[in-house]
């Protein structure tokens, strides 16, 4: 007979899935905001690449805080499956738009490892020091 879970966290996938999805909406928002700042001549086109890359930072710090918060224990390896999905996700719409030319995607891999670095950071998971157990002798 299967021993019944008791834990309330979702299973790894599902927090990946989620963190991905996430990051990927924010991209698209932060990308509509941007190229209407740009044709309402507020941003110069010269300072498009700045914005692109605080959009990827945020919405991997975004998705992989979600994943992490929702895997429960396993925070670390939520945020760091998220934020490589993410980063194929963005290879991938690379490959299918831009015809594969991959010139800035050093730079935006480590912006994901960043990203994902200071999602795991900001959980805080494992950082506390241990309690320790006092251990009572008996007497006699």
């Amino acid at each position: 007979m299967m021993k019944k879970r008791m834990g309330r966290a979702p299973s790894l996938g599902k927090s990946v899935v989620a963190g991905v999805v996430l990051g990927t909406i924010w991209t698209v928002v932060c990308a509509a905001i941007i190229a209407k700042l740009v044709d309402s001549e507020i941003l110069a086109m010269e300072n498009v690449g700045y914005g692109a890359m605080m959009a990827v930072l945020s919405a991997v710090f975004m998705g992989a805080s979600l994943a992490g918060k929702r895997a429960g224990h396993m925070v670390v390896q939520a945020a760091a499956i998220s934020a490589v999905a993410y980063f194929v996700c963005l290879l991938l719409v690379n490959a299918l738009f831009f015809g594969g030319s991959y010139v800035g995607m050093g730079v935006t891999a480590l912006l994901v490892a960043l990203a994902a670095a200071l999602a795991v950071l900001a959980a805080g998971k494992g950082t506390g020091r241990s309690r320790r157990m006092r251990y009572k002798i008996p007497k006699g």
